[in-house]
């Protein structure tokens, strides 16, 4: 599912809210403090209380600041909203937790107190200016039915007042004022906003607006333009539109190229390089209602893109296009897939032959395709990284029992799905795999990883694996990591450092002692990215980044299925820069998408932590905090909850690893294309 514009074709929210509102209302009334004048006031159930959003530009759309305004107790759960005659406030309130109906409800009054009755002025000049939108238009409709009132208004264009701009320049548009020069408005007005309704009424009136769309200092007044391009010179800017980093500016491009269907029959897609470009041609043949526009579905289901292709297996999907249904079975069976392509399919298919689709039944249909040994093994081991490990009839002895599979990559999967469960009955399986010199270090190596997920550290025995000098060595120096020493043990320990050069950094790292020096500082990301410069080894990046003593990422993110789904989804991080994935490891809080803000949850009893909002459920709100461990909170036991600046990915990440590790780490985020 894409809620916040992760899918392409979808649009990213303006700010994200509490759980159930029923009604969002922008206030432009005088019932209350002018401050208060385009405000967004949402209800918001689960929290008790009705937020006020402040809304700022941010390109073709909006964000919005978030601002107490009502706040109740456990049994107050507003639902709607409505702006009374005189400016104030009706909410009302469930009052119960339960949905059904129960008699219990209540209506509350929102006023200003002891405030006077705002004046609402009959002559219609004075009237322009109420701060009571529905009184400033009714003046505006009324004097432009006259010569005169036509006149007034349009010197009321040059007013500070942009609110009663805003309503002289609506009523003079839709009166068809012949005298309006719409066009100096879009060029020039101070408001963006004046500017954005002098373009929406040029397009409708069929003007040339190709200088209004090719303007980069205004994205919203762009939007609105693309709406009014036409014939050969639109052609250029609506292609150039569909990889704007603005998804306003990229939808808005879509649609108008769905509306020119002669127009894209001349984009050909075939010979679009770029993918964002080829994304947004397939949206447009989507929308655009033309009769035989399924017929390009083929060659989107074949593009080289992943993004393309899982676009058209949902169009297929979501218009049950059952003719396409053996490319989709075939398309199944590559062995290249990522699991999200393959969870993708795989709906696909189960819409397309009518069996319910949601996470427990695709999670069946996985394991039963797991478990189906006639099956293809690439098939079989996408199964198994597409099926959640928390998915309870996957049991743990299945797991074990792939440990002993021909293929050492189901071994490594099925080390990966218990690293992931957690179960420690499987950890004598698994250090007996790690102890078998007959299986190939990388699977020793996993083992030793999901060993240090399952329990603390085993330290005799991964001393020994340390003092052997094998192939294991870093590994299970790795797996020491935090472990608790005797005085014989680091005894023990600081004699290998003298013999094992290779190691030393590891085994000062187990000591306590330090194991790098001269680091640039985080911020400087060009003398980082010569530092990482060198060979790196991808399947030690891997482990690092699962390795609960180590980076662990994969308590938040996910790649390829494993892990978790807190943080971005890293299955194909290696598609951004390298450089973007460095400076991400070492500032994580320097670009926070608005989903992944974190939060401080300040408590009754005094306590406050700081955690990502994962999940509500009725009162009860689920948080991650930095170390990806999660906690529950009752909307009756906050005192206050504040969106705090930054990223829940903690700062410091490389202070844990050495700069081999480091390199290693990003080389394995780099491969994931």
């Amino acid at each position: 599912q894409a809620w916040n514009g992760e899918l392409p074709g979808t649009l990213p929210y303006a700010a994200g809210t509490g759980e159930s509102p029923c009604e969002v209302i922008s206030y432009e009334s005088d019932g209350l403090p002018d401050d208060y004048r385009g405000s967004l006031l949402v209800p918001t159930w689960a929290d008790h209380r009705v937020e006020r959003y402040i809304p700022r530009p941010q390109g073709a759309s909006f964000a919005a600041d978030r601002k107490p305004f009502i706040q109740g107790g456990k049994e107050f759960r507003p639902s709607g909203l409505a702006v009374a005659p005189d400016g104030s406030l009706f909410v009302t309130d469930w009052v119960s937790e339960s949905y059904e109906l129960h008699g219990k409800g209540a209506v509350w009054h929102i006023r200003w107190k002891d405030a006077k009755p705002a004046p609402r002025p009959t002559d219609p000049k004075k009237a322009l200016l109420s701060p009571h939108r529905p009184t400033r238009e009714a003046a505006a409709r009324a004097l432009v039915k006259e010569a005169a009132g036509r006149k007034w208004l349009r010197e009321q264009l040059a007013s500070g007042n942009v609110r009663a701009r805003a309503a002289a320049l609506t009523a003079l548009i839709d009166g068809g004022d012949k005298e309006l020069d719409l066009a100096r408005f879009a060029r020039a007005d101070a408001e963006v906003g004046i500017r954005e309704m002098a373009v929406r009424a040029l397009v409708a009136r069929g003007a040339e607006t190709l200088a209004f769309a090719a303007d980069k200092n205004a994205p919203s007044v762009r939007a609105e333009a693309v709406a009014g391009l036409r014939g050969e010179a639109a052609f250029s800017p609506l292609l150039e539109l569909l990889t704007d980093s603005d998804p306003y500016l990229r939808q808005a491009a879509i649609r108008r190229l769905g509306q020119l269907p002669e127009m894209l029959r001349a984009a050909d897609y075939k010979t679009r390089t770029e993918p964002k470009q080829r994304i947004g041609i397939l949206l447009a043949w989507r929308s655009s209602g033309i009769k035989d526009a399924t017929r390009v579905l083929a060659d989107f289901l074949a593009d080289p893109d992943p993004d393309v292709r899982l676009l058209a297996a949902k169009w297929v999907s979501d218009e049950k296009l059952t003719a396409f249904r053996p490319q989709i079975a075939e398309a199944l069976k590559s062995p290249s897939l990522d699991p999200r392509a393959f969870v993708g399919l795989a709906t696909t298919l189960a819409r397309l032959d009518d069996k319910p689709v949601n996470e427990d039944a695709l999670a069946s249909y996985f394991l039963a395709r797991l478990i189906d040994k006639s099956a293809a093994n690439s098939a079989r081991l996408m199964a198994l990284r597409a099926i959640p490990a928390s998915f309870k009839p996957l049991r743990t002895e299945q797991l074990t029992e792939l440990l002993r599979h021909d293929d050492p990559a189901f071994r490594i999967e099925g080390l990966r799905a218990l690293t992931d469960r957690g179960d420690a009955k499987a950890a004598p399986v698994i250090r007996e795999i790690a102890g078998d010199n007959r299986q190939p270090v990388a699977v020793r190596a996993q083992a030793l990883v999901t060993l240090a997920a399952l329990g603390p550290a085993d330290v005799s025995y991964l001393s020994e694996l340390a003092a052997s000098q094998g192939p294991l060595r870093q590994d299970a120096l790795r797996g020491l990591n935090q472990a608790k020493l005797s005085a014989a043990e680091r005894t023990r320990l600081e004699g290998l450092s003298k013999g094992l050069t290779d190691s030393k950094n590891l085994i000062d790292r187990v000591l306590g002692k330090p194991f790098y020096a001269n680091r640039p500082a985080p911020t400087d990301t060009d003398a980082w990215l010569k530092r990482l410069e060198g060979p790196a080894d991808l399947e030690a990046g891997r482990r690092i980044f699962e390795h609960p003593r180590l980076a662990n990422c994969s308590k938040c993110h996910r790649v390829d299925g494993r892990g978790a789904d807190v943080g971005p989804d890293l299955s194909l991080a290696g598609r951004t820069e390298r450089r973007w994935i460095v400076e991400s490891i070492l500032q994580p809080a320097a670009v926070v998408a608005p989903h992944y803000q974190p939060w401080r949850i300040d408590t009754l009893d005094g306590r406050t932590r700081t955690g990502l909002l994962v999940g509500t459920y009725l009162d009860v709100s689920e948080y991650v905090d930095a170390k990806g461990d999660r906690f529950k909170v009752e909307a009756k036991d906050v005192v206050e909850a504040t969106p705090t600046p930054g990223s829940i990915m903690p700062d410091g990440l490389v202070d844990l690893l050495t700069d081999q590790e480091v390199r290693d780490l990003v080389a394995y985020l780099m491969s994931r294309k």
